[in-house]
């Protein structure tokens, strides 16, 4: 197709290049690459807001990310897109300090989300994991 040109170097190494219509269509594959990831990542944005909204309309006041990656920070980036009164999104070192502070929050109106499915036997309480949900929603 004229996409690649390949110069012998030695025996054993070859070297590619691409031709200015390679490099064209490359750039055209990393487009709509780019374009399929944002348009995922908005999916799953809306997908966890959806869960948040709907567990905040049963009461639930304080949403826990456990887990780390970009699966909490997408969580995180969800929450902020929210105007919820009384509710609080925090990771789970936050939760531990919000722990002794005056206005405790039942453990029945806590949430934690899981972003890290190894997670999953060592939660106590309330919570959903993000990783089945999400792969089960736009898999």
């Amino acid at each position: 197709k004229g996409y690649v040109k390949l110069q012998q170097l030695t025996a054993r190494k070859i070297q590619y290049f691409l031709t200015p219509k390679g490099l064209t269509e490359k750039a055209k594959k990393s487009y709509r690459f780019t374009l399929r990831t944002i348009e995922t990542l908005k999916q799953m944005k809306q997908q966890i807001q959806e869960v948040m909204l709907a567990e905040y309309r049963k009461g639930i006041r304080r949403f826990v990310i456990k887990g780390e990656g970009e699966l909490a920070g997408l969580v995180k980036i969800s929450f902020e897109g929210f105007r919820l009164p009384e509710a609080l999104c925090c990771g789970e070192s936050d939760e531990k300090s919000l722990k002794n502070e005056k206005n405790k929050i039942p453990p029945e109106k806590v949430l934690t989300l899981l972003t890290d499915e190894k997670l999953d036997e060592k939660v106590k309480g309330n919570y959903i994991n993000l990783i089945r949900l999400l792969s089960d929603k736009l898999g």
